[in-house]
């Protein structure tokens, strides 16, 4: 019986494979028809000497029988190298003028007529230096047969052991196929069959590494230069740019002239909420502009005595309107307030931010340009680094776009470390309010370093090489923020704000009780500044035990005679706060764009709670 039938007793599933044994007698295919290949290796003596350079001189020495004839598109090409290896091959020699090298995939190109062709081929192989030893005989792409293959590979150095990788197919699967052995440094290897097409050899010899030497490429000694060079630049930089003038702030009874209690939170937060915006309303009620009216129900009214004057800004006098346009023009009431939408209260934190700039701009712009000048030194040394990495691994194009990536990465962190810096300035001289800063900038470092260290382990980089770059680039992203700076103008406003708001801290009650005999309202006045300062209960309780009269401006049902009605003023200050802010349709306090938590009733620093 020559034949096999199968049924299924059910259906067979799709995917589910059907597997058949069948044990025929030997010699059954003895007369079936032999493959014919269209070119036999008949003999390649492989003789190779491997540099102290970790370079690879190879001589072969072919015979090779070409069986069929082929057209000019379609010529054999006989494999001498993997042509996925990032190794370079170079100094190609041919003594066969009919025989051509293709360096698109590292094979021979064979003649395209039939017949015996006796050839030798030279040539040079640089692997990367950091690799292993490794030696590709053939590739599974090879469409012919070696009958013959003899392999010699000295080594200058101990080989202390080898691994010949022979991916086998086809007839002689299974038996014995080689010998191999090592003689005096040099590695032995003979075919004992055929080696078939699909086929593939290669060997891997273990010496250590770190006995070749190779030229250190060009790139690396100006890398290391510019890398020397950059620290005393970095010190020369920072000496230069930093603010030659101790920052000193005196004490200070009153804010600084000219600004509104909107401008002074945002000269000293450099952000301004819509809770800022609303501290207006006793700030104009403090000059005779508004009177406010407090109700045993917690109700109010807000009644206008005089317009603002010219003193006032253009979006003081915009919100003014505004806000008894919700009334009946003279005065407005919460209940009117809590249906009308005044957009100008929210909108006006531009025009606060705009005031602050030109002449009165908060920030020092040259120390921003500075900062940015002094990190086009760390990407030529990333790129330099990336470069003399690209060398080693004979993989420049990859290096290069990584490089390009880590470049991105240094441009983001160290823009971001200005932009901590410029945006939170005063924390550069205020020592209270230093450590969120440094903790967020710990962070972006500690993000920074582990994309450089996953970055160099993907690329594999020369570990020194690494860490100089890396070094290079932390102390350039410190230092950016360290340059960036409050210009003459914001340092002096930022002394005199942090000036008076230590006195309000330290205040002493003969003190205040000098000031109030100079302005019987000098609380009252003073009142939207502490609160936009976030030290209102402080100033508050500075005010204990100390007779104030009633300002005209602010009428309640109670008297104002102690620090309780004081207290029961600023909670109902607070409610007013809360109604006209709901009305201005701005974000609540916590996602506040320009600023945000409100007015703290508790310590410095401002911004906490939900009350002043």
């Amino acid at each position: 019986m020559n034949k096999i039938n199968i049924s299924s007793k059910s259906t067979i599933p799709a995917n589910c494979a059907v597997t058949i044994n069948a044990k025929l007698k030997e010699g059954a295919f003895k007369n079936a028809p032999m493959k014919k290949y269209p070119y036999i290796i008949k003999s390649d003596i492989v003789n190779a000497t491997i540099t102290e350079e970790k370079n690879y001189i190879i001589n072969r020495d072919y015979i090779v029988e070409i069986n069929e004839n082929r057209d000019e598109n379609n010529l054999i090409n006989l494999s001498l190298w993997e042509k996925y290896s990032s190794d370079y091959m170079k100094n190609i020699t041919i003594d066969n003028k009919k025989i051509s090298f293709n360096s698109s995939n590292n094979s021979l190109v064979l003649p395209k007529e039939k017949g015996i062709y006796k050839f030798k081929v030279t040539y040079e192989v640089e692997p990367v230096l950091a690799g292993d030893v490794n030696f590709y005989i053939n590739t599974p792409y090879d469409e012919g047969k070696t009958e013959n293959l003899e392999v010699n590979i000295t080594s200058p150095f101990n080989i202390d052991d080898y691994y010949v990788n022979f991916m086998e197919k086809g007839v002689n699967l299974g038996t014995k196929r080689y010998t191999s052995d090592i003689n005096n440094k040099t590695l032995i290897f003979t075919n004992l069959n055929n080696v078939n097409a699909g086929e593939y050899i290669n060997f891997t010899l273990q010496v250590d590494n770190n006995l070749f030497k190779r030229p250190t490429p060009f790139v690396y000694y100006v890398f290391l230069v510019l890398s020397l060079l950059t620290l005393p630049l970095f010190i020369f930089s920072y000496i230069k740019n930093k603010d030659k003038e101790p920052f000193i702030s005196a004490i200070e009874f009153y804010p600084p002239q000219n600004l509104n209690s909107a401008d002074v939170a945002y000269a000293y937060n450099q952000k301004v909420s819509t809770r800022d915006m609303v501290s207006l309303i006793f700030y104009w009620a403090s000059h005779n502009h508004i009177k406010i009216t407090i109700n045993k129900d917690k109700s109010f009214m807000l009644e206008k005595i005089n317009k603002l004057d010219d003193k006032h800004k253009k979006y003081e006098k915009t919100i003014f309107k505004d806000l008894f346009k919700a009334g009946d023009d003279k005065s407005v009431t919460d209940e009117q307030l809590e249906d009308a939408t005044i957009e100008s209260i929210n909108s006006s934190r531009k025009d606060v931010k705009d005031y602050f700039k030109n002449e009165k701009d908060l920030i020092n712009r040259h120390s921003i340009k500075k900062a940015r000048l002094i990190s086009l030194l760390p990407i030529i040394i990333i790129l330099l680094n990336f470069i003399y990495n690209g060398i080693l691994s004979h993989n420049l194009t990859s290096s290069l776009f990584m490089s390009l990536i880590l470049i991105v990465s240094f441009l983001i962190f160290s823009n971001l470390f200005i932009s901590i810096s410029k945006n939170n300035s005063k924390n550069k001289y205020i020592s209270e309010n230093k450590f969120k800063s440094i903790l967020l900038k710990s962070l972006l470092l500690l993000i920074y370093i582990i994309i450089n260290i996953f970055i160099s382990l993907y690329n594999q980089l020369s570990v020194s090489s690494t860490i100089i770059t890396l070094l290079i680039s932390i102390i350039d992203i410190v230092l950016c923020g360290l340059i960036v700076s409050r210009s003459d103008y914001g340092k002096d406003i930022l002394a005199k704000i942090e000036g008076f708001k230590n006195f309000i801290e330290v205040a002493e009650k003969e003190r205040l009780e000098a000031l109030l005999e100079d302005d019987p309202y000098y609380f009252y006045n003073t009142l939207p500044f502490a609160q936009v300062l976030g030290v209102t209960k402080k100033w508050i309780d500075k005010f204990d035990k100390i007779s104030m009269q009633q300002p005209p401006f602010y009428n309640t049902y109670y008297p104002m005679n102690d620090i309780y009605a004081i207290s029961m003023l600023n909670s109902s200050l607070n409610n007013i706060t809360s109604t006209v802010s709901s009305s201005a349709y701005a974000p609540s306090s916590s996602s506040d764009g320009f600023g945000g938590g409100g007015f703290s009733g508790g310590g410095g620093g401002g911004g906490g709670g939900s009350s002043w």
